[in-house]
């Protein structure tokens, strides 16, 4: 997936946890193997990277190798600005085109980030009710 940013997003939690937490358990709750996925980077609050060793079929594939990045930045006050980019899609071979559609829908990764944008919107809100 080539950048796909999520603008205005309001938060009151340390990000960058909650967002790769967030990530695994979502690929885990899909049913997905969660273990496909490898931390590389861990540059809190602005950045995480992820070897992703999950094949087309889903499967688990530790000679398979694409990464995951997601970048965080401010984006005004109380805002944060997301961007995530799956990348070597290539090393999927003939797949990896059609894996890239998939992530670029409310299936894939664009999905998972609105899901995402929800559970920190409640966070907030849960937040600001509670002070």
């Amino acid at each position: 997936m080539r950048h796909q940013p999520i603008d205005n997003l309001a938060i009151a939690t340390p990000l960058a946890a909650i967002a790769l937490e967030y990530m695994l358990i979502s690929v885990a709750r899909m049913g997905r193997n969660a273990t496909g996925a490898k931390l590389l980077a861990w540059e809190p609050p602005n950045r995480i990277v992820l070897a992703w060793r999950i094949r087309a079929d889903w499967q688990y594939d530790p000679s398979l190798l694409t990464e995951v990045e997601v970048k965080f930045s401010e984006a005004g006050e109380n805002a944060t600005r997301v961007e995530l980019e799956h990348r070597q899609l290539e090393n999927m071979g003939a797949a990896g085109e059609a894996v890239r559609e998939i992530f670029e829908s409310d299936r894939g990764w664009c999905g998972i980030l609105q899901n995402y944008v929800r559970l920190i919107e409640k966070r907030w809100a849960a937040n600001r009710s509670a002070n």
